[in-house]
């Protein structure tokens, strides 16, 4: 029996646009054992809904909704993809980099200053459902690359987002404003 691929999404149904669905069908038609998450909720889920059924992938993509317990749905993934279209700061991949997931995303905004690609992660062009669906892929099919993404990801986050690392940096950064105002 194949391993059941679990991929997801935890952003507002909003923002997924139709991207995550194609891509999704992409894989699905490749490899029937892949299950995609939807969570989130939003206006466009009827529509996300209706494109579900027409791209034949009822059996594979489940919504579920708006969730309070994100640890534990990371720690059900095996990949996270998320195919922003605009992501000031990738906080829901940093949530799958402390549960040790590799992550697909996108060249957005805050999105590469969590994920280094290839290093921890993925980095596809922004509404490129085929460049996220191959990055995926290759994560499915490398099961040692997952796992090193997984690691290095953790890594990353233990090293570089923990709060006294971020408020130091801030107070560093206070600092050097203050004394650009003094010399003014």
């Amino acid at each position: 029996m194949k391993t059941k691929y679990r991929l997801s999404i935890t952003r507002v149904v909003e923002r997924l646009r139709q991207i995550y669905l194609d891509a999704a069908a992409e894989i699905a038609g490749q490899r029937s054992h892949v299950h995609f998450w939807i969570v989130g909720d939003g206006p466009l889920r009827r529509n996300l809904h209706d494109k579900t059924h027409r791209l034949g992938l009822d059996d594979n993509v489940h919504f579920l909704g708006w969730r309070k317990d994100t640890p534990r749905v990371m720690a059900s993934l095996d990949i996270l993809m998320v195919p922003s279209l605009w992501e000031a700061f990738g906080i829901v991949s940093l949530e799958a980099m402390a549960a040790w997931k590799p992550v697909v995303g996108t060249l957005v905004e805050g999105i590469p200053e969590v994920i280094e690609d290839n290093m921890n992660g993925l980095l596809v062009p922004s509404g490129d459902a085929h460049a996220l669906a191959v990055a995926a892929q290759q994560l499915i099919d490398d099961s040692a690359l997952r796992h090193d993404f997984g690691v290095a990801g953790r890594r990353r986050v233990e090293s570089m987002f923990v709060a006294e690392k971020m408020i130091q940096e801030h107070q560093w950064l206070y600092i050097a404003l203050l004394a650009k105002l003094g010399q003014k």
